[in-house]
């Protein structure tokens, strides 16, 4: 894999890449339809594709640079 190609991320790893957010918050986001929802890997685990978190931040810096609010 290099660094680039698409991976899944853990819950914990999308938190902390989204600046330590909380998993009610992460949720949020993904109820809301502002961050794509997790893919179901077995039973009890689920992730979400990189480059689904990718496309929510640069939207947020998108955001910022129009002067909006996400």
């Amino acid at each position: 894999m290099t660094r680039n190609s698409p991976h899944i991320e853990r819950a914990r790893a999308v938190r902390a890449r989204l600046g330590n957010i909380s998993n009610d918050t992460l949720y949020r986001l993904v109820r809301n339809k502002k961050l794509a929802p997790p893919i179901k890997l077995s039973e009890r685990a689920s992730g979400w594709l990189s480059t689904d978190v990718d496309r929510y931040l640069a939207d947020c810096v998108a955001l910022r640079d129009m002067g909006g609010a996400k």
